[in-house]
């Protein structure tokens, strides 16, 4: 009979902590604002209030609108500042500027949704839209983020990839899942409660194509 067990090579490896704690191995930590807030409707983008709406399910979101509109009521201070200096402009051209800046408040908490709103669709599409696209792209401090999903890290990763597995499966490798939901503790992995022989052994009794070794 055809022995179809995994062979070593074909079998997702797992790192162990001196503690136990699982980690899976080659798992890249780089985690984006996408990877972060792919909860977010995909039309964020289509218009000042779809991304008024994600802003409002999403704090970090919110957070980087309102850098945009800090940079855009520094950058419209810095107009005036440069006209008065220059004396270039018109008394009712100069007054226009004085007024929009009066009209956006200096706390980006107030400001943002109010200059959002006053955006049409051409002016959104080229001062919002480009620029958090990046943001969505690019990776995020995860490590201050109490939201980060359990996949953000290789720890994260082992005990999601148990998590899947039926519990006899799980308790035949010697592993728990600690789940710290509880006061006190934040800690979540998959812990590997036996050696490591000993895991490996029952993963190839089992022929599962799961394998240990020391982190």
């Amino acid at each position: 009979m055809q022995d179809d067990s995994p062979t070593d090579d074909d079998c997702v490896l797992f790192e162990v902590e001196a503690d136990g704690t699982l980690l899976r191995a080659g798992f890249s930590d780089t985690v984006t604002h996408a990877d972060l807030y792919g909860y977010l409707p995909d039309g964020w983008n289509a218009s000042p209030n779809a991304l008024a709406a994600a802003m409002n399910d999403c704090e970090q979101l919110a957070w980087a609108v309102e850098q945009l509109y800090d940079a855009a009521r520094k950058q419209l201070i810095r107009r005036i500042e440069a006209a008065t200096a220059a004396g270039d402009l018109c008394a009712r051209d100069f007054k226009a500027l004085e007024t929009s800046l009066s009209k956006l408040p200096e706390d980006p908490s107030e400001g943002a949704p109010l200059w959002l709103a006053s955006l049409d669709a051409a002016q959104f599409q080229q001062l919002v839209v480009p620029t958090l696209t990046e943001w969505f792209a690019e990776a995020a401090d995860w490590t201050d983020d109490e939201d980060l999903p359990d996949l953000g890290t290789a720890q994260g990763a082992a005990l999601e990839y148990f998590r899947s597995m039926d519990f006899d499966t799980v308790d035949k490798l010697g592993i728990d899942l600690v789940e710290g939901e509880h006061p006190g503790s934040s800690y979540y992995a998959a812990v590997l409660r036996t050696d490591i022989d000993a895991a490996n052994e029952a993963a190839r009794s089992a022929r599962l194509p799961v394998r240990f070794v020391e982190a």
